[in-house]
């Protein structure tokens, strides 16, 4: 008879335990579902103000290149633990400060990106002091590098403290990079994309 209440005791014991671990998985589980649901939201908000500014840049644009604008696919991102993941490619964020304004691009880099002060390229940069073409940013084997097209000396990437002036030759990208181009500054982040394993 003594021994059933200790044993009674270890049961209730355990469920507590037991408890205790359903709560803190449902916790992380929220968590998570959170911070996909951010990351979702803020992509979402960068692809948005990109699209708005190759409107605006094409205002007066031929309607040949409207429409075609029209019938692009948007870019679909789905969120994934990395456990479930292969890495695929990677988006590359720039974040522009110019002398009054801050702006937020994001790309899928197929070909290359081109950055200057022409309205040619991918990413036009508002310093009038800039060439028309600065540099390309080139994806090799899942891996952003730069190079330099402009003659001019002085483009050169920031890292850890260090800085490395950029050439014709190609320079890997890191994350947390930061490009200086004239009076610009473009802060470089790599966001991996993977597909589901």
């Amino acid at each position: 008879m003594n021994v059933l209440p200790g044993y009674n005791v270890w049961i209730i014991a355990g469920e507590v335990v037991l408890l205790a671990v359903v709560i803190t998985v449902m916790v992380v589980l929220r968590r998570r579902s959170k911070k996909a649901d951010l990351q979702r939201m803020q992509v979402a908000e960068i692809l948005r103000d990109n699209a708005l500014d190759d409107a605006l840049k094409n205002v007066y644009a031929s309607d040949e290149k409207v429409e075609e604008l029209k019938k692009s696919e948007p870019l679909q991102v789905a969120f994934h633990d990395p456990q479930e993941v292969s890495p695929r490619g990677v988006l590359v964020q720039i974040e522009v400060e110019a002398s009054l304004s801050t702006r937020r691009y994001l790309f899928d880099i197929k070909d290359k990106i081109s950055i200057g002060g022409s309205e040619k390229n991918r990413l036009v940069l508002e310093d009038a002091d800039v060439d028309d073409v600065l540099c390309h940013l080139i994806m090799q084997n899942n891996q952003v590098y730069v190079k330099r097209i402009s003659p001019r000396e002085g483009l050169c990437i920031h890292r850890n403290g260090h800085m490395l002036p950029l050439s014709d030759q190609l320079l890997a990208i890191a994350d947390g990079d930061l490009l200086m181009a004239g009076n610009d500054r473009l802060h470089l982040n790599l966001i991996s994309v993977g597909v589901e394993g």
